[in-house]
C-alpha cells in the first residue's frame, strides 16, 4: 500500500497520521509538502503519528528528519508516535534529539541517555 495521511488538529497540537509504505516516490513528496506547509502555516506543535506504517525507507527517513529539523529552526516540538506493543523497543530519542534504542545509556554508562 502507499503512504497515505491525514491531517488533524486537537488543541493546539497539529497531527498527521501516516499509513501504508513511506518509501522514495511521489506519495512521498506529497506527505512532506504537507507537512512543511503546515510549519509553514505557523504550526509550532506537531505530532506525526505513524500507527499504520508498514515500511519505511532511507527516503522516508530523511523526509521525517529534515521535517523535525525544520521545526526546530521554527522555535517549535516535533514527536512521532508508533503503535505499541512488539515495536516498543524499537527505538527513543534522548535529550538532545538522537535516535537511540532503549538502554543505549545505560551499557555504556552515559549520563542522561538512554530509557
Amino acid at each position: 500500500m502507499i503512504a497515505e495521511s491525514g491531517t488533524r488538529k486537537k488543541g493546539d497540537v497539529d497531527i498527521v497520521d501516516i499509513s501504508g509504505r513511506l518509501t522514495f516516490g511521489n506519495a512521498l513528496a506529497e506527505i512532506e509538502n504537507s507537512i512543511l506547509k503546515l510549519i509553514d502555516e505557523g504550526s509550532r506543535r506537531l505530532v506525526i503519528n505513524v500507527p499504520g506504517l508498514t515500511s519505511i525507507d532511507s527516503a522516508g527517513i530523511g523526509m521525517l528528519m529534515g521535517c523535525r529539523g525544520k521545526m526546530g529552526g521554527e522555535a517549535g516540538k516535533a514527536a512521532y508516535c508508533r503503535r505499541q506493543g512488539r515495536s516498543r523497543a524499537d527505538v527513543r530519542s534522548d535529550a538532545h534529539g538522537h535516535v537511540r534504542r532503549p538502554g543505549y545509556g545505560r551499557r555504556r554508562g552515559l549520563p542522561g541517555v538512554g530509557g
